[in-house]
């Protein structure tokens, strides 16, 4: 898989499910998203250089920026309120 593959529709499939993430993490608009073309192995390498592997299987790897809460802020932020 290239770059190439990143047409139009394969880009709103992305999109879509990149936003669906976003906002159950916490951020309905991100501020910028970057997507790239890869494999599964190539991804974890990445995330994981300490030798952890997995399949060379295709698959799109998206970096979202935005405003996503701290895990457990809200919890916090009750806590303190009352």
């Amino acid at each position: 898989m290239t770059e190439a593959h990143l047409t139009p529709p394969v880009l709103d499939r992305v999109r879509a499910g990149a936003l669906a993430w976003s906002r159950s993490h916490g951020d309905p608009h991100p501020t910028r998203a970057r997507v790239v073309a890869t494999t599964r192995d190539a991804a974890t390498r990445l995330l994981h250089p300490c030798g952890v592997r997995s399949l060379d299987e295709p698959c799109y790897f998206v970096v979202l920026e935005g405003h996503r809460p701290r895990p457990g802020a809200e919890v916090a932020a009750r806590a303190t309120d009352g």
